[in-house]
């Protein structure tokens, strides 16, 4: 299977997700406010949140007062958070392809279980995009599928690459320790980074989450 296949597949699965009710993630606390728990950050800002699905971190962001526009390569998804969110910006896209955005113009971008769908390859150019349009004093806050994450698929399917499945036309990542530290080794420094154990869908969902900034090239 072609990886425009593998999208293809994987954005018909999310838009039929998001064509149902009740898909909000159930989980016994917000992430990202157990990660400013450990690592306080200056929100409010203006934030970019990639995967934003019905807006459940939308949601929180909003609450502390973010600027949010949101990302989505499902149209329901879309729909949704506009209906329930209307402060919002919505943009219809998808990584790894090229972020439609400028340079260095978000505070913060957030990626909530949306960096584990790509080939190692693919994956790295979408965090080098996230790095580009962040600020000079940007924050990348992050959540992904971890090894462990067994009620969520890991294992199952053909694996394409150390991590990567393909299950059902659909690939899906899932990160060690080590891979999660390779992939931000090389222009972030890595302020934290924590395994994590959550209620999702009504079942255990262990995931990998962290905070890091771009490091930037200093001029002579």
């Amino acid at each position: 299977m072609t990886d425009k296949s593998a999208d293809d597949v994987n954005r018909a699965y999310w838009d039929k997700v998001f064509s149902k009710p009740h898909t909000i993630a159930d989980t016994s606390s917000h992430w990202i406010g157990e990660l400013l728990a450990q690592n306080p950050l200056p929100l409010p800002g203006d934030i970019l949140e990639i995967g934003c699905g019905s807006g459940y971190d939308t949601a929180f962001l909003l609450a502390h007062g973010c600027a949010m526009t949101c990302m989505d390569l499902s149209w329901n998804a879309l729909r949704r958070v506009a209906q329930t969110y209307p402060a919002a910006t919505l943009v219809h896209a998808a990584l790894p392809d090229p972020l439609p955005f400028r340079p260095n113009v978000f505070d913060f971008v957030v990626c909530g279980l949306s960096l584990h769908y790509y080939r190692w390859d693919d994956t790295r150019r979408a965090v080098a995009e996230v790095r580009r349009v962040l600020s000079e004093d940007g924050v990348l806050i992050f959540q992904v599928n971890a090894t462990e994450d067994v009620e969520h698929g890991a294992g199952q399917g053909e694996e394409i690459e150390p991590g990567l499945f393909l299950n059902r036309g659909r690939y899906k990542r899932f990160f060690s320790e080590q891979m999660c530290r390779e992939l931000f080794a090389d222009g972030w420094h890595l302020d934290l980074l924590v395994p994590r154990l959550e209620t999702h869908f009504n079942t255990n969902k262990r995931t990998w989450a962290g905070i890091c900034r771009p490091v930037r090239a200093k001029m002579d």
